[in-house]
């Protein structure tokens, strides 16, 4: 028997009985005269063709749950997403996991009013509530039919062991760089990649491809010539409505087989909302701004993190909000109801990760209705941190 190597190499199992069989069957069969020679023969040759076929099929069998699928197919590419901002959590009421209390600046007269900064888990992104696709309004994405139409993605083919530190053991996007694969009705379209056959594949994955028009030249993966791991670079654009939720994935198979690559993706961003607290007097809220923020930073997909944050800029998101007062004929309560959004939904800020510099600073913009009074209550955000796929409220 021919020992063969690669994607039509017969099963370890099936080879092993192929051998057993052989190996039991020809010492009983006495070779004296020429004829029992021929006939041996012919014996050994239909037995060898039998055990061959018996190991192809149970290789093709064993890779796919007795699917008769060809290994020498072009890959295919399944994608998952999250229906939570946590990989792998069910949805659930956003939990806070820690809670910060710092005092805010405030107007002379005023009753000391503070920033609750909570880390949460979120549930499930919010709905459309203008009848169009949640992908083409950049807001959280939470389900696969609300996925972006496109995704980058690139691997890497290797022998043993995937180093820990890829870009120190001088690895390269050797088997694909930054394919553009589009969506389409049977499932996701691009260059057509075939499995080498022997060692093994991870890819890397991101959403969406940085040539999609909406981001208008603010992602990009870095250049397959500077080496290392797949990495991409973001910079956020200014206004909320064109800030898109950034996703990623990696996945590691066989350079063998036919089975699909599944790319379990998961938001890479820090979603970030802003809404009432305790004694928040009654009135009108005009404007919230973020300012001293890193808008641009280099994430490395699969490490979950960012780093060479740069680029502050201000991040204002004007959105007139009606605070009523909670008194009545029995009361005279002049704060608003806690927990009213002001800034949520389509108006959420999506952001680099980050531990925000010193200068970072939030700024509410609001006209009381005690007093007619315009106001502006500013908290300092040095040192907060961002984490990479949370919820910052």
């Amino acid at each position: 028997r021919e020992r063969r190597s690669g994607p039509d190499a017969p099963s370890g199992v099936s080879g092993r009985r192929c051998n057993q069989f052989v190996t039991n069957i020809l010492p009983i069969m006495q070779i004296r005269h020429s004829h029992d020679l021929r006939f041996v023969s012919r014996m050994a040759c239909r037995v060898l063709a039998a055990c061959a076929a018996c190991a192809a099929t149970s290789c093709a069998q064993d890779a796919l749950d007795g699917q008769d699928a060809d290994p020498n197919a072009p890959m295919t590419f399944g994608v998952a997403v999250p229906d939570s901002w946590i990989d792998g959590t069910p949805v659930r009421p956003a939990r806070a996991e820690t809670i910060a209390v710092d005092e805010l600046a405030c107007p002379d007269g005023m009753q000391p009013l503070y920033l609750v900064t909570e880390v949460s888990e979120p549930a499930v992104a919010e709905e459309p509530q203008d009848g169009r696709d949640a992908a083409t309004r950049g807001v959280q994405i939470g389900s696969a039919g609300e996925f972006h139409d496109s995704f980058g993605l690139s691997a890497v083919c290797y022998t043993g062991s995937f180093p820990a530190d890829g870009e120190a053991d001088g690895l390269t996007t050797n088997f694909a760089h930054d394919i553009e694969m589009v969506r389409t009705a049977s499932g996701w379209d691009g260059k057509k990649l075939y499995r080498p056959g022997s060692g093994r594949l991870r890819f890397f994955a991101y959403a969406p491809h940085s040539s999609d028009e909406r981001l208008g030249g603010v992602l990009r993966q870095v250049q397959q010539g500077e080496g290392g791991l797949p990495r991409i670079v973001y910079t956020v654009p200014l206004k909320t409505e064109n800030q898109l939720d950034i996703m990623a994935a990696t996945a590691d198979c066989a350079g063998s087989g036919s089975a699909p690559v599944e790319l379990k993706f998961g938001h890479v961003l820090t979603s970030v909302t802003v809404k009432t607290g305790e004694a928040m007097l009654g009135g009108t809220v005009t404007k919230v701004e973020f300012s001293g923020v890193y808008r641009t930073g280099t994430h490395v997909i699969g490490s979950g993190s960012w780093s060479g944050h740069r680029d502050t800029g201000t991040f204002t998101v004007e959105n007139e909000v009606e605070l009523p007062d909670q008194s009545d004929e029995n009361t005279d309560n002049a704060y608003t109801k806690p927990g009213t959004s002001l800034v949520e939904g389509e108006l959420t800020l999506l952001m680099i990760p980050q531990t925000l510099p010193a200068d970072a600073k939030l700024k509410v913009y609001f006209t009381d209705d005690l007093t007619g009074t315009k106001r502006t209550l500013t908290a300092s955000l040095g040192g907060k941190v961002w984490p990479v796929g949370r919820r910052v409220s």
